[in-house]
C-alpha cells in the first residue's frame, strides 16, 4: 500500500479534483497528478469518502425535512382547533347579544 501524498486536501478540494479528473484524458490526468503531488490511487478513495459523506448528509437533511413537516402539521392542526374554538365563542356571543 502506498503512503498518502504529503499534501493535505479537504473534502471540498477532493470533490473539485474528482470532477476535474473525470474530464481529463490519461496523459492530462497523469500530468495533473504530478503537478498537484497526488497519487492516482487517492482519487478513488476520495470519491468513496465524499460519496458516503454526501449520502449521510442527504439522510440528515431528509430527516430534518420530515421533522419540519411533522411540526407544520401539528401547528396546522392546532390553528384549526383554535379557529374552531374562536368560531364557537363568536357564535355564542352573537346569540347572547341578540335578545
Amino acid at each position: 500500500m502506498r503512503k498518502s501524498s504529503s499534501k493535505k486536501v479537504g473534502c471540498g478540494d477532493e470533490i473539485i479534483i474528482v470532477l476535474a479528473v473525470d474530464l481529463l484524458h490519461r496523459d492530462e490526468l497523469l500530468n495533473y497528478f504530478r503537478t498537484k503531488g497526488i497519487f492516482a490511487d487517492e482519487i478513488g478513495i476520495w470519491n468513496n469518502v465524499c460519496e458516503s459523506y454526501a449520502k449521510e448528509k442527504l439522510k440528515q437533511v431528509e430527516e430534518e425535512l420530515r421533522d419540519a413537516k411533522r411540526k407544520l402539521r401539528k401547528l396546522d392542526n392546532e390553528a384549526k382547533r383554535k379557529d374552531s374554538a374562536i368560531t364557537k365563542i363568536m357564535t355564542l356571543l352573537g346569540e347572547k347579544i341578540k335578545f
